[in-house]
Parts: structure tokens; C-alpha cells; sequence
């Protein structure tokens, strides 16, 4: 299960954002993850289920993604 968790640098290089726009996100519990200590740890099950929400409240075919 270890595997499965990201790093803020490893979150931001997957959605391509700032620190500052992950931060956002986890604060603001779009995203869910938690601390260890002062680190934070995104489950991949969480992003996963971010960007499928993020695709469900867009009409994909309209934006030329399919």
C-alpha cells in the first residue's frame, strides 16, 4: 500500500499544478490526503477518483478529449 502514495511533488507532476494549486486542493478537501508529521501523502485511489469526478462535471466530447 506504500507504493500507492504520493508525495505534493510527485501530485503536482501528475496534474501538472503548483505546490501552491495542491495544497489548495488538499486543504480544501477536493482532494483527499493526510499528514505524517508536517508531510503530506495522497493516496493514487484519491487522485484517481479526483480526476474521474474533475471528467464527470464536463461534457469531455465538447472539450475535444474524446
Amino acid at each position: 500500500m506504500a507504493d500507492d502514495l504520493l508525495t505534493v511533488e510527485t501530485l503536482c507532476k501528475k496534474l501538472q499544478v503548483s505546490e501552491n494549486t495542491a495544497y489548495q486542493l488538499l486543504k480544501s478537501g477536493q482532494l483527499k490526503g493526510f499528514k505524517v508529521g508536517r508531510m503530506w501523502r495522497i493516496p493514487q485511489s484519491s487522485l484517481d477518483s479526483y480526476v474521474v469526478n474533475q471528467l464527470a462535471g464536463k461534457d469531455v466530447t465538447k472539450n475535444g478529449l474524446f
